[in-house]
């Protein structure tokens, strides 16, 4: 348990359990990349050591597969062997600390900045979770070819990341979730209803990441922890508060610097709050993007039914057996073109589009081929050239998706026809 700030004497195992605890989260949060739109990026530099050291430890300990991946991110093994390294590393270096400084009486003022230090790194990850999803960057529509795909054939973390992305009432509702406790947690009086909030908020992504088998895993997992450690010195009363009526009186949390810095590091404080409020932020206000759902689309997205499919002078029929021909196109956001064949299989290749000439480059593997476009204004899209060795021209008519179930605005307060 971490010690009661205004203690003036700690056990021994509360001041083991907080070199401990200070060590990790001091090392853990640095030693990964973090993008940001202008605060410093130390894991970028810090990062290839430790991504070394697991590798390491995944080769020596474990005699893991050299194609093991042991960057520091998502949920890959090497994070694991990360989370797994700085656990001994930890322990170890709370040891060598207990042994030089085992005469202290406590920590308060360590405790007070280190406090500030979780708070302040909380609430910036819970604002850029929160704006992700009320500008709905992370929950986007589904894209063409995943709304023509198959419930059956679509992984749980894609149908939940798809379904979420279609509401954006529900969505966007997530996301303001997420951005009160940082609000909460930015300040001292408020900072315990903000951590006993980002609980369960973290508690519920977590929750989500493992039910929809969604990566990030680990992550959440230890922003959760975070909460859990702000609420540590607190637990007994608030254990109390809530299951057994309990009036609730909470210690005040003491400044982190002395009256006599104060209107120095009042500034610094504000500008702290700031940027930790405008880093996430940033992103869109530099795209103008604040409704992803609205963001243009690159030229020919969408999706098209084949109509006419002529392969070498040859015109093929709409026949499921046909292992060739293809049923759908679709065009994604995200410069790839994904061709659904007869079989309802997918395929997909890189897309470059030149909308000057008239051109689609598509890409597979190593293997380039070109095929030249022409749109109509009757929603016909034709296609003509050396497809992967074969001679096609291909007659398509753009969907309008839109019209689809999914995506409809569709709201009954009651269910009777």
């Amino acid at each position: 348990m971490l010690p009661d700030p205004i203690t003036s004497s700690w056990t021994s195992s509360k001041k083991f359990f907080f070199r401990y605890a200070f060590v990790f989260i001091i090392l853990f949060i640095p030693s990964f990349s973090f993008e940001h739109e202008f605060l410093p990026d130390p894991g970028k530099f810090i990062a290839p050591f430790f991504e070394s050291l697991a590798a390491f430890t995944g080769k020596t300990f474990f005699n893991f597969s050299p194609a093991c991946t042991y960057e520091i991110q998502s949920d890959t093994i090497g994070f694991y062997l990360h989370a797994l390294n700085l656990f001994v590393i930890s322990l170890l270096l709370a040891f060598v600390w207990t042994l030089i400084d085992k005469n202290r009486a406590n920590y308060q003022q360590l405790y007070q900045w280190f406090f500030v230090f979780i708070r302040y790194y909380l609430a910036m990850q819970l604002f850029s979770y929160g704006f992700n999803k009320i500008f709905k960057w992370q929950f986007y529509l589904p894209e063409p070819n995943t709304l023509y795909t198959t419930i059956g054939n679509v992984p749980r973390d894609f149908l939940y990341w798809s379904s979420m992305g279609t509401s954006r009432l529900y969505v966007v509702f997530s996301g303001i979730a997420e951005i009160i406790p940082p609000v909460l947690l930015l300040f001292r009086r408020t900072y315990i209803a903000g951590a006993v909030v980002a609980l369960f908020v973290m508690l519920h992504v977590l929750t989500l990441n493992l039910g929809f088998n969604i990566s990030v895993k680990l992550y959440s997992a230890f922003l959760l922890l975070l909460c859990i450690v702000l609420l540590i010195p607190e637990g007994k009363k608030l254990v109390q508060f809530f299951f057994s009526g309990k009036t609730l009186s909470l210690e005040k949390l003491q400044p982190a610097f002395s009256k006599r810095n104060s209107r120095i590091l009042l500034i610094v404080k504000i500008s702290v709050i700031a940027a930790i409020i405008l880093d996430p932020l940033s992103l869109y206000i530099r795209t103008n993007n604040y409704n992803d759902d609205l963001d243009p689309r690159p030229p020919l997205h969408g999706a098209y039914e084949v109509k006419t499919f002529v392969k070498n002078s040859d015109t093929l029929l709409p026949l499921t057996t046909d292992e060739y021909r293809w049923r759908r196109m679709f065009v994604h956001r995200r410069d790839y073109l994904i061709l659904q064949q007869m079989n309802d299989e997918m395929m997909s290749f890189e897309l470059f589009t030149d909308t000057v000439r008239k051109k689609l480059m598509i890409k597979s593997e190593n293997a380039f081929s070109y095929l030249n476009y022409t749109e109509r204004k009757d929603s016909t899209l034709h296609l003509d050239g050396i497809f992967f060795g074969d001679t096609l021209h291909v007659e398509l008519e753009k969907v309008n998706l839109k019209t689809l179930p999914l995506l409809q605005d569709d709201f009954e307060w009651a269910i009777d026809e």
